[in-house]
């Protein structure tokens, strides 16, 4: 089945020797096709896909070791000066497009950002995030360059 909280990172080594591009060239597939459906059984939902084309061997070459504490997704955040009425007007309208059929034919779709809903976030959620930042010599004014 899907790959679940607690399963092993990665690919198993046994098989990524058999990691290969599909058809349309635009996803990994991983070991035996036992559904027949042309595709090895593990697919690649990481961002090494979207370098295959520039580094072929890029499932041999990187690997994951470890997966971190849940980061959080994307924001919808909203300057000081923005105001109140239409931000409540916007994600009102996104909370109640997250439980229509749409949603899971677009940002809720496996291939697109596969979100499962929406919902409010604190600013403290993000320490984690700083956290790691910091434990890698960085700093949020210059993570970019």
């Amino acid at each position: 089945g899907p790959w679940q909280e607690g399963d092993p990172p990665d690919i198993p080594d046994e098989i990524v020797d058999t990691c290969a591009v599909d058809a349309d060239g635009a996803r990994i597939y991983c070991g035996e096709d036992a559904d027949g459906d042309g595709n090895g059984d593990w697919r690649v939902l990481d961002a090494r896909p979207g370098i295959r084309e520039e580094a072929p061997d890029v499932i041999q070459a990187i690997r994951i070791l470890a997966i971190s504490d849940a980061i959080p997704n994307d924001t919808l955040s909203f300057g000081a000066d923005f105001p109140e009425e239409l931000k409540d007007a916007i994600i009102a309208a996104l909370a109640a497009f997250s439980e229509t059929d749409a949603w899971a034919e677009s940002i809720g779709h496996p291939d697109f950002y596969d979100w499962t809903g929406i919902e409010p976030a604190s600013d403290e959620e993000y320490d984690f995030v700083r956290l790691m930042v910091e434990a890698a010599g960085l700093n949020l004014e210059n993570l970019g360059e």
